[in-house]
């Protein structure tokens, strides 16, 4: 038997890294879905750990000063980071709503819902752009399916803002309206974590393997400039 020469096996590997993302990618469309539907408690309380850890290891090393670029990390590891500390403002959203603390439970939103408009802003007016000239894209990392979803999350945050400003403490019915509310936060919270999933295995890695260097340091400086003052390091 012949030995695989380097080119061949790099060739090999690239070519099972695309399949490996696609089938990430199918997994990705029609898994969660079903698992809302079966999971018990026990596994969703499971998978949820998971999903702590997985945050708490991507935020485990210092973020230097967000107005300057971090040549350290790639730019999957950035926004891998930016979107950890987006998650915990909104679980920390949450937390003040379901404690029925509607001045906190606002003003994480705010912090929440500015900081990811921006991020968002970036990608679409700076890293979108640079994806789109790459081609070849694999299933799952259409440049429209990204644009899509940035406007699928943007009209829910609208929708949920209007219903978190309808509310009032002094609303009898208050722990009864936010109840309701709350399944309206899981699809919305699900949405962001499918589209943080697809950036992370699919847009970032292509523009971290196929862009030049300067192009991503640009693009790096873009993000890092439209993290807030207060992002937790």
């Amino acid at each position: 038997m012949g030995t695989a020469t380097n080119a061949q096996a790099q060739e090999l590997l690239k070519t099972f890294r695309w399949r490996l993302l696609e089938h990430i990618a199918r997994e990705d469309g029609a898994l969660p879905p079903l698992l809302l539907q079966t999971l018990s408690a026990d596994e969703d309380a499971e998978l949820l750990q998971r999903w702590q850890e997985q945050i708490a290891s991507v935020t485990s090393q210092p973020v230097s000063d967000p107005q300057s670029p971090v040549p350290s990390l790639t730019l999957t590891d950035l926004n891998g980071r930016i979107h950890a500390w987006l998650d915990e403002c909104l679980l920390r959203h949450l937390e003040a709503l379901t404690a029925l603390d509607l001045e906190a439970a606002k003003r994480w939103w705010q912090k929440f819902s500015d900081a990811l408009m921006a991020h968002a802003q970036v990608e679409d007016s700076v890293a979108l752009p640079v994806y789109e000239r790459l081609g070849n894209f694999p299933e799952g990392g259409q440049p429209s399916l990204f644009d899509a979803e940035h406007k699928g999350i943007e009209r829910m945050l609208r929708s949920l803002t209007q219903r978190l400003e309808s509310l009032s403490p002094d609303d009898p019915s208050l722990r009864r309206r936010i109840v309701v509310n709350l399944d309206r936060y899981t699809l919305f919270r699900h949405l962001i974590e499918h589209h943080t999933l697809r950036e992370q295995n699919i847009f970032y890695p292509l523009l971290d393997e196929k862009v030049d260097a300067d192009e991503k340091e640009r693009i790096k400086a873009a993000l890092q400039n439209a993290i807030p003052p207060d992002f937790v390091r």
